[in-house]
């Protein structure tokens, strides 16, 4: 059951791809709840990208994501402050003199 809310977020991409090449691109499209009840939510594309941005899942109104989907986001948002922070560290020591 853990791997659904991962599978769902992969059968949205899909769908994504599949609306970016299509004449009716600007038109509402079916995604997938990926809290994983099976439900199904319609907007556009550029409000589904915009989920995408914000690291924000499809969700129905009401519904939130798994606890699993929620852990991964946690886990994603901490490395990459990990990854900022190694960044800002180097370029303080990038201008620093060693000790002597």
């Amino acid at each position: 059951m853990d791997e659904l809310p991962s599978l769902v977020a992969d059968v949205n991409a899909r769908i994504r791809e599949i609306a970016e090449r299509s004449a009716e691109r600007a038109s509402d499209w079916e995604f997938m709840c990926e809290c994983g009840c099976g439900e199904r939510v319609r907007f556009g594309l550029e409000e589904y990208e915009g989920l995408l941005a914000k690291g924000l899942p499809v969700v129905v109104a009401g519904h939130r994501p798994s606890a699993t989907a929620r852990a991964r986001a946690l886990q994603e948002d901490a490395a990459a402050l990990r990854a900022q922070a190694g960044h800002q560290v180097g370029r303080a020591l990038k201008g620093r003199k060693p000790r002597t």
